[in-house]
């Protein structure tokens, strides 16, 4: 019976999305976050509206990032919301990259030296363009 007790209990943990502490955990990102504690939420979380946590950690990160995000919108392009959104895409991505090199730095540094390689990269194809506008790395 006990063996029934505890399987009906750890299916109906599965089916609630599990365990009280974890529905509760309200951890969020600051400047000051290991990369190593980013990934570990990053691997955890899962995209849900059902997950109000894990989306107040994405825009925990997203406010740390604000300062870049800033001088992209700056652009006032066609097409700019796609162009942020795969902006956003590339930062993601670029930083999860970064923090698995190197677990061990604050998410500021990782940011700072995602958001610097991004500028280049936007500046390069405004060049390419022949756009003259030139973004710089904003105060961090």
């Amino acid at each position: 019976m006990r063996i029934l007790r505890g399987l009906f209990l750890a299916v109906l943990q599965l089916a609630l999305g599990g365990t009280a502490a974890a529905a509760s955990d309200t951890t969020i990102f600051v400047p000051s976050t290991p990369c190593l504690t980013y990934l570990n939420y990053a691997t955890k979380d899962a995209a849900s509206p059902n997950m109000p946590e894990a989306r107040s950690r994405v825009i925990s990160a997203m406010n740390i990032m604000k300062p870049y995000m800033t001088e992209f919108a700056s652009l006032r392009m066609d097409h700019m919301e796609m162009l942020m959104a795969q902006i956003t895409q590339s930062f993601f991505i670029r930083m999860e990259l970064e923090c698995r090199s190197h677990p061990d730095q604050p998410l500021s540094e990782v940011i700072r030296k995602v958001g610097n390689g991004i500028v280049d990269n936007v500046n390069a194809s405004l060049a390419q363009s022949g756009d003259k506008r030139h973004l710089p790395y904003p105060a961090f």
